[in-house]
């Protein structure tokens, strides 16, 4: 049901793994998609990935990060960081 809804399924066996599906739960999530828009990857914020170098959109599910171009170079680390709603800025 969490799939066709377009959300997540926590399982919480106990307390230690409801603790965490919490902590999952409200964090915010994002897509990256290529320049033309395609769909690429999903995570969520303070999760890195890896992605080949070239040109990104960020997309938030809430958030500041929606329409951020960032550009990814070979052997380089790329970070995105936002303050508030309108300063949200590649680094």
């Amino acid at each position: 049901w969490a799939a066709m809804g377009n959300g997540e399924y926590f399982d919480a066996a106990d307390s230690d793994t409801l603790t965490e599906s919490l902590v999952l739960a409200v964090s915010n999530r994002y897509s990256v998609q290529s320049k033309d828009g395609g769909p690429l990857i999903r995570g969520r914020v303070g999760e890195a990935l890896s992605l080949a170098p070239g040109d990104y959109q960020l997309l938030a599910d809430h958030g500041p990060l929606d329409g951020t171009t960032v550009t990814i170079r070979s052997q380089q680390l790329t970070g995105v960081s936002g303050g508030n709603d309108t300063d949200c800025r590649p680094y």
